[in-house]
């Protein structure tokens, strides 16, 4: 009982580091999947998985389409003549549609939210230009009203003494 708690407690960790960034080795897929390492890679090489790691979040994109592009060419695949439908195969790639439209939706999301940042960051800053604008007035303003009083001074010294 206590080795089936320790192969749980294995899986939740290895999925705990894929979900945060971790490398995705054989290693802690087999970890994560209660697969073997030997399986997965046998696997990963029989079906040409896509070992390339993740670019920086603008890539997402190109990504996601990618990964679009190779599960409608393995529905393809599936759909072919003479191919025996494969019920494990076709319930992982609906599970991958699902995760990918999910990560479509959170794309989309990140990317409204930049929109939104930048158009607040672009208001702060002309709303920071139009006072920084104002406080050169006022200074010019206060420049020549010290001015003013300067010569005013000056005019009554030199008229009255």
């Amino acid at each position: 009982m206590a080795g089936a708690g320790l192969r749980t407690a294995t899986k939740w960790v290895a999925l705990r580091a894929l979900a945060e960034g971790g490398e995705p080795s054989t290693e802690r897929l087999a970890a994560a999947s209660g697969l073997s390492v030997r399986g997965i890679a046998a696997r990963a090489a029989a079906e040409g998985w896509d070992a390339r790691r993740p670019g920086p979040a603008a890539d997402l994109d190109a990504r996601i389409a990618r990964l679009m592009d190779n599960l409608v060419r393995e529905t393809a695949e599936l759909e072919a003549p003479g191919d025996g439908r494969d019920k494990a195969r076709i319930e992982g790639l609906t599970a991958r549609m699902r995760l990918l439209e999910k990560l479509a939706e959170i794309n989309e999301g990140r990317q409204a939210r930049q929109e939104e940042q930048q158009k607040t960051d672009a208001e702060i800053a002309e709303i920071l230009r139009r006072i920084d604008a104002r406080i050169v007035e006022l200074a010019h303003e206060f420049a020549a009203e010290l001015a003013g009083d300067r010569d005013a001074r000056a005019a009554g010294a030199a008229g009255g003494g």
